[in-house]
């Protein structure tokens, strides 16, 4: 459970839905890179899988669901709309996609 300017949200927005928050984010030129990062094993809970799912609809916007620790990255999944590709390779494998990403984007603005 979130628990946001000392106080909860639980049943704001119905019995079932809580605020999630992104791992980490990073804009560029009006393009958007999320992560997601979980423990080894452990599973996104379905709300979130579906807000991030929904969010990667809009084509500005990509997700990397990778494990949270640089020593256990062996694989990171990226998701954009309409398809999700698994990668392998360890955390200076996945530094250098996020830097080929973000020059990629610094080529196309948006804004």
């Amino acid at each position: 459970m979130v628990n946001l300017i000392g106080g909860s949200f639980k049943g704001a927005f119905g019995p079932t839905i809580e605020p999630m928050d992104f791992d980490g984010v990073v804009e560029r030129c009006g393009w958007f890179l999320v992560f997601e990062t979980k423990n080894p094993g452990v599973v996104i809970p379905r709300g979130q899988q579906l807000a991030l799912e929904r969010a990667v609809l809009d084509r500005r916007w990509t997700v990397i669901k990778c494990a949270k620790k640089a020593e256990h990255i062996l694989d990171w999944e990226v998701w954009t709309a309409g398809e999700k590709v698994v990668y392998f390779g360890n955390a200076e494998d996945l530094w250098y996609w996020c830097n080929r990403w973000y020059a990629c984007k610094s080529r196309q603005p948006l804004v």
